[in-house]
């Protein structure tokens, strides 16, 4: 209803399984050419964490994720290989706790809470932020880098269901045209001070 009325372009955001997206997508075509991009967390190009190649919010619903990406709608996918270079190091939760305030505390909560998984059983060095990454590439463009290429989901292999298929080759050979980018890596100082200066708008907010 809302991309209907609009005359504005719209930016999509799934920062979960793609199976709302993807119904979307069936049910409303004539709807396609308002949305300028669709930005996911989901995907990975050299890791799963569902299986071995899959992610988990495309390994749910890998026909949906195919819907998406087969909608001729620009992707952009922030998968495993970025997010989990998007950390808040453990060194780093006392920049959180340290500061006053509700969202401060809530967050340092959460991240104490987060660090039991990631710190203590995987052994990384702090918590990823995945699905922030989809937002705080619209925020600031400049701060994640990767490629544009042919991105596809493989709905049929055995043991590769649910897998991101991200064409990596030179342009000439890869198996289809570009629908997406697939993003790699990020300025996690930049995105660190995102996280912060949101926590403080937010308390600001809170007290107006």
């Amino acid at each position: 209803e809302q991309v209907e009325k609009s005359v504005d372009p719209f930016v999509l955001v799934a920062v979960g399984p793609f199976t709302n997206i993807g119904a979307f997508l069936l049910a409303y075509p004539h709807l396609h050419k308002k949305i300028e991009k669709i930005h996911v967390m989901g995907g990975g190009v050299y890791e799963g964490n569902r299986s071995q190649l899959a992610e988990f919010n495309v390994w749910n619903d890998p026909e949906a994720a195919k819907v998406v990406t087969d909608s001729k709608i620009p992707v952009h996918f922030f998968g495993l290989d970025v997010t989990h270079k998007a950390l808040i190091r453990q060194d780093e939760f006392h920049l959180f706790r340290e500061v006053s305030g509700p969202v401060f505390q809530f967050v340092a909560d959460l991240l104490d809470f987060y660090s039991i998984c990631y710190v203590n059983e995987r052994k990384l060095e702090g918590c990823p932020m995945h699905d922030s990454c989809a937002v705080a590439s619209l925020i600031d463009p400049y701060m994640f880098t990767g490629y544009e290429t042919f991105i596809d989901v493989d709905i049929e292999g055995t043991k590769t269901r649910g897998a991101c298929i991200v064409d990596l080759r030179e342009k000439e050979r890869r198996l289809g045209e570009n629908n997406g980018v697939f993003y790699m890596n990020v300025d996690r100082l930049k995105f660190l001070r995102l996280i912060i200066d949101s926590c403080h708008k937010l308390e600001q907010d809170l007290k107006n």
